[in-house]
């Protein structure tokens, strides 16, 4: 395997001289029931995953940093297989179903914290409680409803981009173009609770990665980065949040009931806190301030009373937030060599806009990533 890794290698030492297009992920989510975090445990049906990835300017994709060329597929991502080494297997999740999910961006073994928000009611006291579960990735690539995949959901892979030396060995800026977006078919507001993240898990420089003899593929496939976050270092864990700017009137009625926020608008652009911990015994409306709720009953991953509400919940410092129609903005800047990055793709349940009347609806993710600012 490693004669022919090497060769695979060794034949695709070039450089692509096209212009535009570094990479376009499509992901299509059919919600096809009633959909909420807050108010019932359902969750969104996934019709098709597609995944379509191009590159140019002297800039190759690749799922598993040995077959380069132009184009990654959902099936390249699902067929990678990695070295034989140290490094852990290739984990690309591509589930048909998405639930309510948050995140406050810790990185920990090259992975988000990602948890499970639930909701069970109190008849006699009539409060709703939010209970929120760690949700561990898969440990081996899936797709559909069965298996491992059965257990996730939100969507995370990873890819390998190389970018051949010019002549001047100096960094260059990856953007994400103007042409990306979440949109749905049924303009329910989903789409305004979508959230895209990507983490930068790791980087070999080009003249180490072309020794073919020396070098052990296994280390940037198994690269991983731990102990970052979005407030900390933005510089490798990069979170957008598309549509800030749109609310449907259900999204701003729940966010009065739920946040007591009275006042926003159609377009108002809102701040919002991210899961940092397991906890449990949450009442939904305790951010909104009038409800008069205390800490008392909350507890965290240990099923302990929490001190502090940042020991479940953060601001999530969001490193580039659009409207629907949006500029280019600069996502990574990389060096002459190959980097990995994971790619997320989730709905957040801690967003006004995850409610009920949020139903029905395919959305798509549409993500092209350049090297020109256009």
């Amino acid at each position: 395997m490693a004669k022919t890794t090497n060769k695979k290698r060794k034949a695709n030492k070039r450089r692509l001289l096209l212009l535009l297009l570094l990479l376009l992920v499509t992901i299509v989510v059919l919600s096809s029931a009633t959909y909420a975090w807050f108010t019932s445990n359902r969750k969104v049906a996934i019709e098709e995953i597609q995944v379509d990835v191009g590159a140019s300017g002297g800039l190759e994709i690749s799922a598993d940093a040995a077959s380069w060329g132009v184009r990654v597929s959902k099936q390249n991502l699902l067929d990678a297989d990695w070295e034989d080494t140290s490094a852990v297997n290739p984990t690309n999740q591509l589930p048909d179903t998405l639930a309510n999910m948050s995140t406050y961006g810790n990185v920990v073994d090259g992975k988000i914290d990602m948890f499970l928000g639930t909701t069970t009611t109190d008849a006699d006291a009539g409060i709703e409680y939010l209970t929120l579960t760690k949700e561990n990735e898969v440990t081996a690539s899936c797709t559909g409803s069965n298996g491992a995949c059965g257990n996730v959901h939100f969507v995370a892979f990873d890819v390998f981009l190389k970018l051949d030396n010019d002549g001047t060995g100096e960094e260059k800026t990856v953007y994400v173009t103007s042409n990306s977006s979440v949109t749905e078919t049924n303009n329910k507001g989903l789409k305004n609770a979508a959230r895209v993240a990507f983490v930068k898990e790791g980087f070999v420089d080009l003249a180490t990665y072309l020794d073919t003899d020396n070098y052990d593929l296994g280390q940037i496939q198994g690269a991983t980065i731990t102990g970052k976050n979005p407030a900390s270092n933005q510089t490798d864990v990069f979170i957008w949040e598309p549509n800030n700017d749109g609310h449907t009137n259900a999204g701003k009625t729940h966010a009065a009931n739920y946040y007591g926020l009275n006042s926003i608008s159609s377009s108002s652009a809102l701040p919002y806190e991210g899961a940092v911990d397991a906890c449990s015994g949450i009442p939904l409306d305790y951010w909104n301030s009038s409800a008069g709720r205390t800490l008392d009953g909350i507890k965290d991953g240990s099923n302990t009373q929490v001190t502090q509400w940042n020991q479940c919940f953060q601001q999530v410092t969001v490193k580039q937030s659009t409207g629907t129609d949006h500029s280019a903005f600069e996502l990574f800047k990389i060096r002459p060599g190959v980097t990995k990055i994971r790619v997320y793709y989730w709905i957040e349940g801690n967003d006004v806009d995850t409610e009920n009347n949020a139903s029905a609806s395919d959305t798509t993710l549409t993500l092209y990533f350049s090297l020109d600012n256009v």
